[in-house]
């Protein structure tokens, strides 16, 4: 009993946290994620391909970021787990 309960604990917090998803995020608009979002950029037939870049520049941005700040550790952490013994 005590190896069934935590299996089936983290089937209900997935199974929750999709329903939160599909309630909230696909629904409304404004809480697309990026990827999802880009989608609004493509029609049946046509594909506006400027804008879709910039969006992808400006999605790209904030990683940027992030990595000029933390590069070392990031560098470091490959370079530790990339070394035997």
């Amino acid at each position: 009993l005590a190896i069934i309960i935590p299996e089936n604990g983290a089937k209900v917090s997935k199974i929750k946290c999709s329903q939160f998803a599909q309630q909230t995020l696909i629904t409304d608009s404004n809480k697309y994620t990026i990827s999802r979002a880009m989608l609004n950029f493509t029609a049946n037939f046509t594909t506006d391909y400027g804008p879709q870049f910039a969006f992808v520049i400006m999605s790209m941005i904030p990683m940027l970021i992030i990595y000029l700040f933390l590069h070392e550790k990031v560098e470091a952490g490959m370079l530790a787990g990339a070394v035997k013994g």
